[in-house]
């Protein structure tokens, strides 16, 4: 019994305590337990493939793009998000933490049945041990902006993973994937049905001359210069 009771203890040990009454406390790869105190004291970071088929209008199939997202500890709001076709990459991450950083001003056009009043900068940042999150780059960014950069430790999960993606249905998140997974090429094969008779409507386009659809984006650049990113 030994054994197996000094393993329950280094799981525990090894695991985020998590809600202990009324703190919450995470744990790094250092052996730390970070306490979250308030808001904008502790945010996470993590990326996810995006379980969509981007399709262009002649009904090409692209990609799935990627989601980064930047969430706080305590609140559990989603401060900022990145969604492109870009892989993970510590310059995906600063551009989803300038998102998250900065003040959001959107448009009627865009819909929202509310201002996103989310922003700020952090005292610490909690990330999983990609190589993206364990690059120079995103320490120096850590220094320039004041935050603590922090590895997770092993096993402990991320809130992405644990609370704001659960799935309501009770449902796994392996049984979710396979149903989505399912759905996939019936979504793609209706995509391209309805691209193609939309296609037969207008005149004749060669693939030399077709027109590469534009995107609207926002100068990264400058903001970044402007943080020193």
């Amino acid at each position: 019994m030994k054994p197996l009771i000094d393993k329950q203890k280094q799981a525990k040990s090894i695991r985020s305590p998590g809600w202990r009454g009324t703190q919450l406390s995470v744990k790094t790869r250092a052996g730390q337990d970070l306490s979250v105190e308030y808001s904008n004291h502790v945010w996470q970071c993590d990326h996810t493939r995006a379980d969509v088929l981007l399709v262009d209008k002649y009904g090409g199939l692209l990609s799935r793009p990627w989601l980064t997202t930047v969430i706080d500890t305590y609140s559990r709001c989603i401060m900022g998000v990145n969604l492109g076709f870009d892989a993970p990459s510590s310059q995906v991450v600063a551009l989803a933490l300038r998102h998250a950083i900065l003040p959001k001003h959107y448009g009627e056009e865009y819909g929202l049945h509310q201002e996103w009043g989310t922003y700020g900068l952090p005292q610490h940042f909690y990330t999983d041990g990609g190589k993206d999150f364990r690059s120079n780059h995103l320490n120096q960014i850590g220094v320039q902006l004041g935050m603590v950069c922090h590895l997770r430790a092993p096993r402990s999960g991320s809130l992405r993973d644990r609370d704001l993606f659960t799935p309501p249905d009770n449902k796994t998140r392996k049984e979710r994937q396979k149903e989505e997974q399912a759905e996939l090429p019936v979504q793609k094969k209706f995509t391209q049905t309805n691209a193609v008779e939309e296609i037969k409507e207008e005149e004749e386009v060669s693939p030399a001359t077709r027109e590469i659809p534009k995107v609207e984006v926002l100068d990264y650049e400058d903001l970044l210069d402007d943080y020193g990113f």
